[in-house]
C-alpha cells in the first residue's frame, strides 16, 4: 500500500503557532520542548488529507518525567488559537473540533518511527516503525479540514517530521521479510519489533535538501 498523501501535496511542516516551551527548526521539520513538561502543543502548517499519514520520528526523550506523546488532530486552523493551554488533554480535547490520545509508553522509544492518519469514516490508525497496529482512536469529523495535533508531553521532548513517501515506500519494497507485516497479532512480538527498527534505523531520511 502506499504511504502519505497524494504527491502534489507538500511535506508537512510544523506550524508557526505552537506551545509556549516549544521551538520548531529545521526548517519546520523539527519541534523540541525546551523546558517543563508541558505547554508542547504543536500543529501542522496544513490540513492533512483523508488517508495521508503523518510520520514522526522520536529523536529526543527524557527520563524527568511522566507520560508521553499525545497524538491528534484539530478541526481548527491553529493560527486562530489565540493562547494554548498546557495541555491537548483534556484541556483542548474537552472541546468541540479537537481529539487526541495518548501513546502507548512503550512505544516511546529514541529513534522509534509512529505514524497516524484518519480515515473518510473518522478511524484514526496508527504504526510503529512501519507496522500497523490498527485502529489508535474513534469520532474525528473528517468532513472539515484537520491539522494534524501532537502534544510533545512529558518524556518526549523533541521529534522530526518524516516524509514517508520516500522512507516507508522504500522500505516497504526492499526491507521488510514478508512475515514482519502479517496482520496476525500473534506474529507481532518483539523479535519482529526489533527487526524492524534495526532496518529503520538504517535508512538515511532526508529532511531538507532533497525537494521533490
Amino acid at each position: 500500500y502506499a504511504f502519505g498523501g497524494p504527491q502534489s501535496s507538500p511535506p508537512l511542516k510544523f506550524n508557526s503557532h505552537h506551545g509556549d516551551n516549544c521551538q520548531i527548526y529545521r526548517d519546520g521539520s523539527q519541534a523540541k520542548r525546551v523546558e517543563s513538561f508541558c505547554k508542547g502543543i504543536v500543529f501542522s502548517d496544513r490540513p492533512v488529507e483523508v488517508g495521508e499519514r503523518i510520520c514522526i520520528r522520536l529523536t529526543e526523550l527524557s527520563i524527568r518525567w511522566s507520560g508521553v506523546l499525545r497524538l491528534g488532530f484539530s478541526g481548527q486552523d491553529p493560527a486562530s488559537l489565540q493562547t494554548l493551554p498546557k495541555y491537548a488533554c483534556p484541556d483542548l480535547t474537552g472541546k468541540p473540533g479537537f481529539w487526541a490520545k495518548t501513546l502507548d509508553e512503550k512505544y516511546a522509544e529514541s529513534n522509534s518511527l509512529i505514524h497516524y492518519y484518519f480515515t473518510s469514516n473518522g478511524d484514526v490508525h496508527y504504526g510503529i516503525n512501519g507496522v500497523d497496529k490498527g485502529v489508535f482512536f474513534s469520532g474525528v469529523d473528517s468532513r472539515q479540514p484537520l491539522w494534524m495535533m501532537i502534544d510533545l508531553y512529558g518524556n518526549c521532548t523533541a521529534i522530526e517530521l518524516v516524509d514517508m513517501r520516500r522512507s516507508l515506500n522504500n522500505f516497504h519494497d526492499r526491507e521488510v521479510a514478508p512475515e514482519s507485516v502479517s496482520d496476525d497479532e500473534q506474529e507481532d512480538d518483539a523479535d519482529t519489533v526489533e527487526n524492524v527498527s534495526n532496518a529503520l534505523n538504517n535508512l538515511t531520511v532526508t529532511t531538507e535538501d532533497d525537494d521533490e
